[in-house]
């Protein structure tokens, strides 16, 4: 625990001393400092994997893969979940659900045309 106070600490120290360098312009100072920020964090996500790993929390690596592919929270988790989920076992579904989803997505298509709404004719006042 200790250790990641450290290294939370290292890299809000880190974040402050590269705003302060961009601020002055100094680009060349600023890089460098971003780089070893970048590597910090690349360790970090690292350690954290392979924590991951040896516990055996498959939903927290899939946390990690989905923020480093930038997308939203737990959209990974929910599409592994999904994915590995048994076909659902309603009554409305007996053919299967992959069957079934194919049949509602054709029953959708082969409605008949519906008729556009007829509009009312104003009377004219005399």
């Amino acid at each position: 625990m200790t250790h990641e106070k450290n290294q939370l600490a290292l890299l809000h120290a880190l974040f402050r001393e590269a705003r302060a360098l961009r601020q002055q312009g100094k680009v060349q100072a600023f890089d460098k400092i971003k780089q070893r920020i970048d590597q910090l964090i690349d360790e970090d996500d690292a350690r954290t994997r392979k924590h991951l790993e040896l516990l055996g929390d498959h939903e927290g690596l899939l946390l990690m893969k989905g923020r480093e592919a930038r997308l939203p929270l737990g959209t990974t988790s929910r599409l592994e979940r999904a994915y590995r989920a048994p076909p659902p076992t309603d009554v409305g579904l007996r053919k299967g659900w992959k069957n079934s989803i194919v049949s509602l997505a054709f029953q959708r298509q082969r409605r008949p045309p519906q008729k556009p709404p007829q509009r009312r004719r104003r009377r004219r006042r005399k």
